[in-house]
């Protein structure tokens, strides 16, 4: 089971990493931001979930999913969003996006340790790969 964990915060990604190794997994890569995430995940081995914060410098949360959803390669990757926006506007951008599951910040460890076997467990996402997509009415 290989997992990424992005955020900007050094303590997040600490937390993150405990309850994870807590779950037993321990294949666990880092990023402080989305830039460096899409780096790492196009330059390596699958993962299994993509665990990312929303507000982060260089690329955001959103950018970095829409930027996965958009490549032929990681479309299809399981993403577990960490956010603190609770407005019903950002919640659905964020089901939008097609992931699994969002926890709000601050969480508590068994909040998050729930959510990633819920995430891992859900079949891979049923989405169309990105050059299969069907044309827009008037694009050709």
């Amino acid at each position: 089971m290989r997992i990424l964990v992005v955020d900007d915060q050094a303590s997040i990604r600490s937390l993150v990493k405990e309850i994870l190794h807590a779950l037993k997994i321990t294949d666990i890569t880092e990023a402080s931001n989305g830039v460096i995430a899409l780096q790492k995940l196009q330059g390596s081995a699958p993962f299994d979930l993509l665990i990312c914060d929303w507000n982060m410098p260089e690329m955001d949360g959103i950018e970095l999913v829409k930027a996965i959803r958009s490549d032929e390669k990681l479309f299809a990757l399981r993403v577990l969003m960490l956010t603190s926006e609770q407005t019903r506007e950002n919640i659905l951008k964020i089901a939008a996006l097609k992931v699994q599951g969002y926890v709000l910040k601050p969480f508590k460890p068994e909040i998050l340790a729930k959510a990633v076997r819920h995430s891992l467990a859900q079949p891979l996402p049923d989405l169309i790969p990105p050059h299969t997509a069907p044309e827009e009415p008037g694009e050709a």
